[in-house]
């Protein structure tokens, strides 16, 4: 084992998800405090298509579509895209970023994308007017061209050499270009009430905002702007004009292992709340019409530990989901306006990000209705 960052070999084996389903193990770089799987076993695995809030998360991969208006908004906020000519996106899954950029920019503007799940690509890249995507890794493909603006949401996190992707973005900016770099945030794991499990087997790295912004300064980069979310890392980079290769930025302060730790007994003592959420769901599920919006992750972890065993629940709720599939562990789903006609009286939601636009979506269908964050039943 060797770390990706800084190449040392004092990895240690610091947390195990108790349902990894590749024999994972989640180490920490005694060095540089990076957090990274091991082994990384990246690529296209046989498909499985669940949700799941433990470690084996499936494979319906509709996150970058979810995250996409966020993103998109803080981009606007700090670039004029329709003054950039070119584009790349590195790991463009269903292309929902450069379909919304050909709809919303002038003409003219080249874009490229980079997608190596085959069977997406057949399905829904293979011919698109105006957009190009080749069905490769980024370190197959043989690229010449440099670019205004490059996009890697939600990428950095899968491929087996974070530091070999980050030097090929690098080599592809413009020295006037823009990259957007968007992980999730590892420094989540010191949020003491989540539920769901943060290391899914997908994820090889895990990065924190600390070592992010080593990656950023190590491999050329500067920070035009950021936005730090609970969950999610958000970076628009430039090329630094002062970019000396090797020069490895480590970080003095390490706490990694210590937060691992308190992490695995945070997340056992946060699952043992769902014991108080089972009884006040039911009792709440006995005296009014209840329906549950949010399909996902949290859902998940919820029903397993039977949660919703026994209560009397009239809708399931997932607007995202049901664009990809009809129904997830024997329940349908159904979308928003389906609410209108059940009479809900109180609705609970599994979200942890979009409670708020969830609730205002609900109420926007059904005015009298309670919307219930789920951690309130806890």
């Amino acid at each position: 084992m060797h770390c990706d960052y800084c190449n040392s070999s004092n990895l240690k084996k610091v947390y195990r998800a108790p349902s990894t389903g590749r024999d994972i193990d989640i180490c920490v770089c005694e060095n540089c405090d990076l957090i990274q799987s091991w082994p990384r076993l990246s690529g296209i695995y046989k498909r499985s298509m669940k949700i799941s809030g433990d470690a084996d998360w499936g494979y319906i991969r509709y996150g970058k579509m979810q995250r996409l208006d966020d993103s998109m908004r803080f981009i606007s906020k700090h670039i004029e895209l329709d003054n950039l000519t070119s584009f790349l996106d590195i790991g463009s899954n269903r292309g929902n970023f450069l379909k919304y950029l050909k709809k919303k920019l002038s003409k003219n503007k080249i874009f490229f994308g980079i997608e190596n799940d085959k069977t997406i690509f057949e399905e829904e890249l293979k011919n698109l007017e105006g957009i190009k995507v080749e069905n490769k890794k980024l370190e197959e493909t043989n690229l010449k061209e440099k670019f205004d603006f490059i996009h890697s949401s939600h990428t950095l996190e899968h491929v087996v050499s974070a530091s070999a992707k980050m030097s090929k973005m690098r080599e592809l900016i413009k020295d006037d270009g823009y990259v957007y770099l968007e992980v999730p945030n590892a420094d989540c794991i010191n949020i003491k009430d989540d539920i769901f499990e943060f290391f899914i087997d997908n994820h090889l790295y895990h990065f924190t905002q600390t070592s992010l912004e080593s990656y950023i300064k190590t491999f050329g980069f500067e920070i035009f702007a950021k936005q730090i979310e609970d969950y999610f890392l958000c970076y628009i980079l430039k090329p630094s004009k002062n970019y000396k290769e090797n020069n490895i930025v480590t970080p003095k302060t390490k706490v990694a292992i210590t937060n691992l730790n308190e992490y695995k007994i945070n997340l056992e003592n946060s699952r043992e709340n769902i014991k108080n959420f089972k009884s006040k769901f039911f009792e709440l599920s006995n005296n009014s019409r209840v329906g549950v919006w949010g399909l996902g992750r949290i859902y998940d972890v919820i029903r397993k530990n039977k949660g919703f065993d026994q209560a009397n629940i009239e809708i399931f709720i997932d607007k995202n989901l049901a664009k990809f599939i009809d129904s997830i562990n024997g329940v349908h789903i159904s979308v928003p306006a389906d609410i209108k006609d059940k009479k809900i009286e109180n609705l609970i939601i599994c979200s942890e990000l979009y409670f708020n636009d969830i609730t205002t979506e609900a109420k926007n269908l059904d005015p009298k209705i309670n919307c219930i964050q789920y951690k309130e039943l806890f």
